[in-house]
């Protein structure tokens, strides 16, 4: 076993080396990482909607998945898409700076950024948590085949 602490700079450059290993050594390792993420993101964005807000609605709009995985290019989409008559609830609660939670935990604090600035400070720990792990298990599997 291959055992390395590989941090924020070393895992960027592991992964930009990565693409010019052939797509089955790498492709099964990192569409598992992006699987662990987008289910880690649905948990975490669901159960904040779930202190904060009662309905089901927001919660239940909340998904997420992984669109491509080509060698060591990744798309990952994760989604609040919810309307009531037209009219886009959850982006309003994201960006509108006015708006409170009407109740639970979270009751009388705005609501403004629960998704996008969630995603924006959270995310690259999130991301880098997965494929830091997925980075070694490929580094392994190529060691086993020298």
């Amino acid at each position: 076993m291959i055992a390395a602490d590989i941090d924020t700079a070393d895992l960027d450059r592991a992964i930009a080396a990565l693409k010019t290993v052939e797509p089955e050594v790498i492709e099964p390792e990192f569409r598992k990482a992006a699987q662990q993420t987008v289910e880690y993101w649905e948990k975490d964005l669901k159960t904040g909607v779930a202190f904060a807000y009662t309905t089901g609605d927001l919660r239940d709009a909340i998904s997420g998945k992984v669109t491509q995985v080509a060698g060591a290019d990744v798309d990952m989409l994760i989604s609040d898409l919810v309307t009531h008559g037209g009219y886009a609830y959850a982006g309003r609660l994201d960006k509108d700076g006015g708006l409170r939670w009407r109740t639970g935990k979270f009751r009388g604090r705005r609501t403004f950024g629960w998704f996008s600035y969630t995603l924006k400070t959270k995310g690259p720990g999130v991301v880098r948590r997965y494929f830091r792990k997925a980075v070694e298990v490929v580094v392994e599997k190529l060691a086993r085949k020298i």
